[in-house]
């Protein structure tokens, strides 16, 4: 199982929000081939990149310094680097908001969401939960949080009562309130100590979930203001033996998911709830990862898919998918050399 780390965390968001500087512009990319039956493969673009920041926090010496870091990859420079005096552990950044605020999570002081202002560095408490969940082994799959509720889904594994099964811990900011969301059912029980995978379809305030049971992949759907299960949907056929690394659902409720094999090589299918299957759509390469963070993850705007790929012990390759768009792509090289090193680095926080 893989658990929080505490050599050196390099907590990261690529939150890619539309701030303008002179020299960039938005412009239109060459398009990849796709369908719902058959892999695509990313293209590049030759067009300007993209007008948009790379927004981080790198945690050294077990959270002895917290660095605050705004990086422009499309430019290759450091716009800010500033050390964060604060009192708290930042465990995720869930969003920037469009004042640019940080709203993190932090499990130091109970299960705690906080606002980071990004010119004065200083925090503010929003919520926390009282009394704090506990018997819970926190995981590092992506979790999910919806702003406008101030609800996060956290994929978890629940240890009360001397298990080990897989769930979704579910964190209410408005109310004050912690929950555990049982996913599974009693003909398919999740997969002692496996890891669950959590989207959500803002259009009909649906949950999805995912997890192992017996090497499938089981689907189910409840509905996020009750928590009531609306549809198990079963085991979907064509990925047995995979394991789901990542579920998203785009701005239509479409459901996504993403597995890899031993080659490198990472799979993006949508799922077809009739047929139970997830038809491929995308396939990207991500090569040897000789360090210990995700290479991949989802953007804010439910637009694309962000993948960071290693180069050499100098430089890393960033490349923004639209999923959206026929999965054009934007490719650009960047620097690691803000980095004490690279190959002890950890990416808590996989938002975007």
């Amino acid at each position: 199982m893989i658990f929080k780390k505490t050599i050196l965390i390099f907590i990261i968001s690529f939150f890619f929000i539309s701030i303008s500087f002179a020299s960039s512009s938005s412009s239109s990319s060459s398009s990849s081939s796709s369908s719902s039956s058959s892999w695509s493969s990313s293209e590049s673009s030759s067009s300007p990149a993209p007008s948009k920041y790379i927004y981080a926090i790198a945690v050294i010496e077990n959270y002895k310094q917290q660095q605050f870091l705004i990086i422009d990859p499309w430019e290759n420079n450091t716009i800010l680097s500033e050390s964060l005096q604060l009192n708290f552990e930042i465990d995720d950044i869930l969003i920037v908001e469009e004042s640019n605020t940080f709203i993190v999570y932090s499990e130091s002081t109970n299960q705690s969401l906080i606002s980071i202002n990004p010119n004065t560095l200083q925090s503010k408490l929003i919520n926390k939960i009282t009394p704090p969940i506990a018997g819970f082994e926190d995981m590092l799959q992506p979790s999910v949080f919806i702003s406008e509720k101030k609800v996060l889904y956290k994929p978890v594994v629940d240890i009360n009562g001397g298990g080990e099964l897989s769930s979704l811990l579910r964190l209410d900011f408005e109310s004050g309130k912690g929950t555990f969301v049982n996913i599974s059912n009693e003909n398919q029980i999740s997969t002692a100590g496996s890891i669950p995978n959590v989207a959500y379809d803002q259009l009909n305030d649906y949950v999805f979930a995912c997890y192992n049971s017996s090497n499938n992949n089981v689907l189910v759907a409840f509905n996020e203001t009750t928590s009531d299960i609306i549809e198990t949907y079963g085991i979907l056929k064509n990925i047995q033996g995979f394991d789901v690394t990542m579920m998203f659902t785009d701005k239509l409720g479409n459901l996504f998911l993403v597995y890899q094999d031993n080659s490198g090589d990472v799979f993006v299918c949508e799922v077809d709830s009739i047929l139970m299957e997830c038809f491929g759509v995308f396939k990207y390469n991500i090569g040897t990862v000789p360090y210990a963070f995700s290479p991949y993850f989802l953007s804010r705007d439910k637009s694309s898919l962000v993948f960071i790929t290693y180069i050499d012990e100098n430089q890393f390759l960033l490349e923004v998918v639209d999923f959206n768009h026929g999965f054009k792509s934007k490719k650009t090289i960047f620097s690691n050399s803000y980095l004490n090193n690279p190959f002890n680095v950890y990416w808590v926080s996989l938002t975007y």
